[in-house]
């Protein structure tokens, strides 16, 4: 008897299941009842990388997944139709050669005795789901199917899983944005007020996992909301086009500098994890328009102390001028200078910003004096207004006058006979008679001091135009008497802040030139200035035997000069990464002046070393290391009597490692600055304000200012913001001002 012929009446446990028992007793076999057979099913499923196309070990789209499953047939009877139930994969059946001999059908029917193992496959492609599933794994779960021989009855074993590692997901946007000017009216391929630009922002997904709801935001003023307002889904590789449209407005056109913006995009990953891109800017040409101011100049008589319509000692006259910007553009800083002796301050003192086809009035008082009344008059007084505009110009008015006729009293005098004439005899000279009159006026009233590449100077020559009447002189013998030339000096004063205060004191003595003439205007020669500021003329002739000396006071108007570096604002600091403009060291090999060497905070522990730098197309340009600041080489040197002296640094570097300037975020209203040059002179100042902007907004008026109170003004970043895969930016300046100490 075979082996299975016993198997089959001993019966066997299989699986745990008894399906038949027998004693077998001195070779008689007893049958002993047994539970029903037990059919039985494993599958062990196993998978790994068949194609492994990007990262290793993981599965990315497109690489195959191989399952393989085990099965066996545990129980113990026969088992037909095995097969695998594989809701995600296809499993190929396995090919029997041997049902192919014997001619049975189907062909891939698979037949497992008690015992018997069988093993199928099937690929399985990952998609983009699997990877927008990250950081979960596929999982995959079987079973392995199939009918007793007997009877049909379904067998299916316990499932089984396998789980892939999926590819880490690594979101990103790029975003690239063009502009075209798409309603062009006036200047072809230049940006005139009314055109239209056609902003177009493509966003593409460089990342590997699907963004969905994608919107591009962008901060500009006045522009149109995007078309579309968002694309749904975007998946590794797609892009979409977004596009908005802008009308150019009279403030682009007064900036006088392309029309930079930014724009961000943005979505989520089916994760819900944020992403955005890194900001996208681009610069549309402006056309440029020509400034232009013009200044009308009136007076009247406000005050009548004397007789009604005459004008008398005491008398005030209210002088008003009225600038209009006929321009093309707003012009910054407007201001009148009359430089009349005697006229009150002007009110007020300047006007921040004038817009194009805007008016501006102004006001100055002056009184009447009596020697106004004594010269028979007009009161005659000459004003310009001036301006700046972007990026360095200086514009101003043709003069204008006011012209105020004088009534003099005069009481009429009785008719005297004529005397007979006398042979005129020759006279001796007597004792000196009184003083001659003496004036000033500059040679010119503002001059621009142009600089080097390092922040240095360029020297600038001053005259004095010296004003002299009523010299006398006598020459012995003859018979009338007439003016002889007169020796005299003239003194240049100053710098100071401002004209009220100027002092004409030895110490402030810039120079002092000699002199020879007689009634009329003499010009003097010249005195050599180096540094910005108020300076003021005083003249005086010296005595001779036949008249006394004369000078006049400190302080005319006509006699004070401004000296300033060019303007230049306003300007943009984005503390980029593009190096150096102007190193001076580097340039001068080490042997020039430099005029700020370091910045100090000391209640900070903040100190910079700094280098001169340049603009390059209306930005600041910041020194690459991030331990060392820049001075702008244009704007004011520490401790210069006008003018805003410009300072920046990096908050940090590409890597977010602190800079030099990253400690100035805790600047506070008190604290005090100091800068430091070559020469080892040290600038005191006191911060006044501290300020955050966008980095858009630029600087402008007073912190760029040439002309204006001395101040230090410290600029760095804030406002960081940080994306999900680590890339940071800063959206805000951090400004710093501070006034000098003493």
């Amino acid at each position: 008897m075979s082996t299975r012929a016993l198997e089959r009446i001993a019966g066997v446990v299989v699986g745990g299941a008894l399906v038949a028992s027998s004693v077998v007793v001195a070779g008689v076999v007893t049958a002993v009842p047994a539970a029903a057979a037990g059919p039985a099913l494993t599958l062990v499923k196993t998978s790994s990388l068949l194609t492994d196309g990007g990262t290793p070990g993981k599965a990315d789209k497109g690489d195959v997944i191989r399952y393989r499953f085990d099965v066996e047939n545990t129980g113990d009877v026969p088992l037909d139709d095995v097969d695998i139930d594989d809701d995600q994969v296809e499993v190929d059946p396995p090919f029997l050669p041997a049902r192919l001999a014997a001619f049975e059908l189907p062909l891939y029917s698979v037949h497992l005795e008690p015992g018997q193992k069988q093993t199928f496959y099937g690929d399985y492609t990952v998609t983009q789901d699997d990877v927008d599933g990250s950081p979960d794994p596929i999982v995959n779960t079987a079973t392995a199917t199939g009918t007793t021989s007997e009877g049909g009855t379904p067998v299916v074993s316990p499932p089984s899983s396998t789980r892939t590692p999926v590819v880490d997901a690594a979101p990103k946007l790029a975003l690239t944005k063009t502009s075209a000017i798409t309603t062009d009216e006036v200047t072809p391929g230049k940006a005139d007020v009314g055109d239209v630009i056609t902003y177009t922002f493509e966003v593409e997904n460089t990342g590997n996992v699907t963004v969905l709801g994608t919107t591009v935001s962008d901060e500009m003023e006045g522009l149109s909301a995007t078309s579309p307002l968002s694309i749904p889904t975007l998946t590794p590789g797609q892009k979409g086009t977004f596009s908005a449209t802008y009308t150019v407005v009279q403030d682009d056109i007064d900036q006088a500098s392309d029309i930079w913006n930014y724009a961000t995009a943005r979505g989520t990953t089916p994760k819900r994890v944020p992403v955005a891109s890194s900001p996208a800017g681009t610069p549309t040409p402006i056309a440029r328009a020509e400034p232009a101011i013009a200044l009308v100049k009136t007076a009247a008589l406000t005050t009548d102390r004397g007789t009604i319509g005459t004008l008398d000692a005491g008398d005030v006259l209210t002088y008003t001028f009225t600038v209009t910007n006929t321009g093309g553009m707003a012009v910054n800083g407007v201001r009148i200078e009359d430089l009349k002796e005697g006229l009150s301050a002007v009110s007020p003192e300047s006007v921040r910003k004038l817009p194009k086809g805007g008016t501006a009035t102004f006001t100055a008082t002056y009184v009447v004096t009596a020697a106004d009344v004594a010269s028979g008059g007009p009161i005659v007084n000459t004003a310009i207004a001036e301006g700046f505009v972007p990026p360095e110009g200086y514009v101003a008015s043709d003069e204008a006058s006011a012209r105020v006729p004088l009534v003099l009293p005069r009481d009429p005098q009785p008719t005297q006979p004529a005397l007979p004439t006398q042979p005129t005899q020759p006279t001796t000279p007597s004792a000196p008679v009184g003083p001659p009159a003496i004036t000033s006026r500059t040679s010119v009233r503002d001059v621009v001091l142009e600089v080097d590449g390092a922040g240095q100077p360029q020297p600038v020559q001053i005259h004095d135009d010296v004003t002299l009447s009523g010299l006398v002189g006598r020459v012995a013998g003859s018979v009338a008497s007439r003016a002889v030339p007169r020796a005299g000096e003239a003194t240049l004063y100053g710098p100071v802040a401002k004209a009220s205060a100027l002092t004409c004191t030895p110490g402030k003595a810039v120079g002092t030139v000699s002199f020879s003439g007689g009634n009329g205007v003499v010009r003097t020669g010249s005195v050599t200035v180096r540094q910005p500021g108020y300076y003021v003329w005083v003249a005086k002739v010296d005595a001779d035997a036949q008249q006394v000396g004369a000078t006049h006071d400190c302080g005319l108007k006509a006699a004070i000069t401004r000296v300033h570096r060019a303007p230049y604002g306003p300007i943009e600091v984005q503390t980029g990464f593009s190096g150096v403009l102007g190193d001076l060291l580097s340039r001068a090999g080490g042997r020039a002046s430099v005029a700020a060497t370091s910045v100090r905070v000391p209640a900070l522990g903040m100190s910079a070393r700094l280098s001169a730098v340049g603009l390059a197309k209306g930005r600041m340009v910041i020194p690459h290391d991030i331990r060392r600041g820049g001075w702008l080489a244009r704007s004011a040197a520490p401790g210069e009597a006008i003018g805003s002296t410009v300072i920046a640094g990096h908050v940090s570097d590409r890597s977010d490692r602190p800079g030099a300037f990253d400690r100035l975020r805790r600047a506070a209203k008190g604290q005090l600055v100091l800068v430091r040059d070559a020469a080892g002179r040290t600038t005191r100042y006191r911060i006044a304000t501290v300020t955050a902007q966008p980095r858009s907004r630029g600087l402008s008026g007073a912190a760029v200012s040439t002309t204006g109170s001395h101040r230090l003004v410290l600029v760095t970043c804030t406002g960081k913001v940080v994306y999900p895969d680590g890339r940071f930016h800063y959206t805000k300046n951090l400004v710093v001002v501070a006034t000098p100490v003493g």
